[in-house]
């Protein structure tokens, strides 16, 4: 296809990806790219988050699939990113849709939130993720933590051999994790708790208090079958960029990653979630601000408002209140004898600094 003479591409775009098989799938639409503008696209691999978000700040990478909850504690420098300086980055374009629920042991009756009682089993994976995914369920079932039977589970097999064993019901999973292949094989089979946020907004909206990104919709037909068709949480996940990246390198990428969508959708099953539509449908909610370079084309094409352009200065002013406390939070800490953030008194110096000046937590918006 022929591209606008007047454009001229650079030597190289470099995108990173934290699997193989995530590079295979962006590659499809790379080779295209360079065939039709001659720049080269990379495709490394890194498997450390931190890295891949580094790499981007420090202009190693041109690209990062980034999730929601990833760039979120990359804004608020905690978990994974505990220490590390925030940075501003900005949306290019659709990535991919993930979404993830709680698996059932076949035989168990629970269908919904509700029908999780005092006494149920459910699996407690704390001693290696997170629990806020468990918590924010039953807050929507409405029962307390400690009316829970938990098992724990040392690592992601073993909670999918939990399931299948019905020692446990109820399980957190993503449609394409070990615990879910795992469990599905067992005698009884599985399904799913449906998190219907239309029947149960109510209940939805106490989920989303505990996992404020919370998003929820329809897995897919293409994921595991027997969550196919079932309502789980749902993220829209998008190609990153520096905000300093160049703003008319940005917007023509995003120019051709638009037009030529038809081109390379058919290449790879992941390419169907690369498409306009659906990332108007994340940008409808989504707390990262969106590149100058994508804010461009949006306009051109006619897709941006004031209500965009009110909420993207929200976005701005929350990642950049943050950068702004850690910087300053660098200087004070000094004086009261905590060298750097490398320092194990600083995580809980730099949650008391974030409480104090009232900086908000990341959150999916109400829609546009």
């Amino acid at each position: 296809m022929a591209t606008n003479t007047t454009w001229h591409w650079p030597a190289k775009l470099t995108v990173i990806n934290h699997s193989q098989e995530v590079a295979v799938s962006n590659s499809t639409w790379g080779k295209m790219l360079t065939e039709d503008t001659g720049m080269a696209v990379d495709e490394p691999v890194e498997p450390d988050l931190v890295k891949r978000y580094l790499g981007i700040n420090s202009g190693i990478y041109d690209l990062v699939p980034g999730f929601s909850n990833e760039t979120a504690q990359m804004f608020a420098s905690e978990r994974d990113f505990s220490g590390q300086t925030p940075f501003m980055t900005g949306i290019v374009w659709a990535y991919s849709k993930s979404n993830s629920g709680f698996i059932v042991n076949g035989k168990s009756p629970i269908r919904e939130p509700h029908d999780i009682k005092p006494g149920t089993n459910m699996v407690d994976p704390s001693a290696f993720i997170s629990m806020r995914f468990y918590h924010a369920l039953l807050a929507w079932a409405q029962v307390d933590q400690k009316d829970i039977a938990w098992v724990p589970a040392q690592n992601i097999e073993e909670v999918g051999e939990i399931i299948a064993s019905g020692k446990a019901s109820v399980a957190f999973a993503t449609p394409t994790s070990k615990a879910t292949k795992i469990a599905a094989k067992g005698p009884s089979g599985i399904h799913w708790v449906e998190l219907n946020a239309e029947k149960d907004p109510a209940g939805a909206a106490r989920f989303a208090e505990i996992y404020p990104l919370a998003q929820f919709g329809i897995v897919p037909d293409g994921a595991e079958p027997t969550a196919a068709g079932t309502w789980g949480t749902e993220s829209i996940n998008y190609y990153l960029a520096k905000g300093q990246a160049d703003t008319e390198f940005i917007y023509q990428l995003v120019k051709w990653l638009d037009t030529n969508y038809n081109r390379y959708a058919p290449l790879h099953k992941d390419n169907r979630f690369r498409a306009r539509e659906t990332l108007l449908k994340g940008l409808k909610h989504t707390f990262i601000p969106l590149h100058p370079g994508l804010i461009k084309y949006l306009k051109e094409k006619n897709f941006w408002s004031d209500a965009y352009e009110k909420r993207e200065k929200q976005k701005l002013a929350l990642v950049n209140g943050y950068r702004k406390a850690f910087n300053e939070a660098l200087k004070t800490a000094k004086k009261q004898g905590i060298a750097d953030a490398t320092s194990p008194d600083w995580p809980a110096f730099w949650d008391k600094v974030c409480k104090t000046k009232g900086l908000e937590s990341f959150k999916q918006y109400a829609g546009l």
